[in-house]
């Protein structure tokens, strides 16, 4: 049987472990970074022995938006674009670095739980790796994701209430895990931090994407609060090593049918609680709980939370593919959506420089209004193969011949 040498809670507080390193070493991996793919530039800043069984995955364009930044009273808004990475999602980012690990302990099999894009980045990085994979889902999963789970080869199960506590699925995985002699690579910091040090590089590729002049804030959407937690970690490793000298506002955008921390830091609590229940068309943040470590994240950066409705975030995620041209999923244009709110409550100024990162790309989690909308526009009879017919739909229904 394979040994676990991964620790994620602290056996006396029970709190989330962190990884560290020596002062010298991160300074070399971060003035310093390498020449490698992906992200092996940053290796060595990163808990891993080895180089890391890249996919291509990091490296995401940071791309203006000023029109929509216009309309959203922003006159510097940036997008961080996640969707590009190897399989559509930021999760790639902690993937890559789950499997070097399953491959210096010699796994021969991984676990995973998602509502999606974790699991396609699992069952992706165990494919090149040649592990078998297994993956859990909940009831309501998007189709698109499961598809593209099920294309790497992995097995796939459905379970019922399978995120509704975390304690629950956390026995639930770690049995399991346990019984098929798999590693654990689930993406929640209770049971594996390990994953967070590699979306901390998303912060390292602001920082060169910028040129060291990083934004005012950056808005993240945030379920559990991993991806929002290690992108604050990233920027304290370059304040760490003086690269810069102040860490930008950590701006949390939350679902309203899922706003544990939302609901935390409302209340002045020194804990998340978790919901009873939850809901909300972004999957990706479909969750009843945030750690406690993306509160202190919160705190500590001078941040804040919001929470949207499914209306603003699918008004939105329109808004970016026709503003930005960026088709982006639900929850990835959560962060977008957010910004109105944060103005209103002072928590961004419109002139201050702002990224947004969007987690996973728009064919990851398609809507049932935009599937009839497609089968509809296929529905319609065909045109005839002339000019002057052709032209004249293309025009407003006022104004054809």
């Amino acid at each position: 049987m394979v040994e676990h040498p991964f620790v994620g809670r602290c056996p006396a507080c029970r709190g989330i472990v962190e990884c560290q390193y020596d002062d010298a070493s991160l300074a070399a991996a971060l003035h310093r970074p390498g020449a490698g793919p992906g992200l092996n530039r940053w290796v060595g800043a990163l808990p891993v022995t080895s180089a890391l069984p890249t996919l291509g995955e990091g490296d995401t364009p940071l791309l203006a938006a000023p029109r929509l930044g216009a309309e959203l009273g922003m006159s510097q808004l940036w997008l961080k674009n996640e969707g590009r990475s190897a399989t559509g999602a930021f999760k790639d980012r902690g993937a890559v670095v789950a499997l070097a690990l399953a491959r210096e302990v010699g796994a021969r099999g991984t676990l995973t739980a998602s509502s999606g894009n974790a699991a396609s980045a699992v069952a992706a990085y165990s494919a090149a790796a040649g592990l078998d994979c297994l993956v859990l889902v909940g009831p309501g999963s998007a189709p698109n994701k499961l598809q593209q789970v099920l294309a790497y080869g992995a097995q796939i199960l459905v379970v019922r209430d399978l995120f509704r506590t975390q304690e629950g699925l956390l026995g639930l995985l770690e049995g399991v895990s346990r019984r098929l002699d798999r590693l654990l690579v689930f993406f929640w910091a209770l049971s594996n931090p390990y994953t967070i040090e590699g979306m901390k590089t998303l912060a390292y590729e602001l920082y060169l994407q910028t040129g060291g002049r990083l934004p005012d804030a950056v808005v993240v959407p945030t379920g559990g609060g991993d991806l929002y937690t290690g992108i604050w970690r990233g920027f304290c490793d370059l304040r760490r090593v003086g690269l810069i000298d102040r860490v930008p506002r950590m701006l949390a955008a939350q679902a309203q049918g899922a706003a544990p921390l939302a609901r935390a830091v409302a209340a002045g609590a020194e804990r998340v609680a978790q919901l009873e229940d939850v809901g909300t068309v972004a999957s990706g943040i479909r969750v009843a709980f945030t750690g406690d470590h993306a509160l202190r994240a919160l705190r500590e950066s001078g941040g804040a939370v919001v929470s949207v409705t499914d209306h603003e975030i699918l008004s939105m995620q329109r808004r970016v593919a026709i503003r930005a041209g960026i088709w982006v999923e639900p929850t990835a244009a959560v962060s977008v959506a957010a910004i109105p709110h944060f103005l209103a409550q002072g928590a961004l100024r419109p002139e201050e420089r702002v990224i947004c990162v969007l987690t996973g790309a728009g064919y990851k989690d398609v809507s049932p209004s935009a599937t009839a909308e497609v089968e509809a526009l296929l529905a319609t009879a065909p045109l005839p193969l002339d000019a002057a017919v052709v032209a004249d739909h293309a025009l407003p229904a006022s104004q054809r011949v």
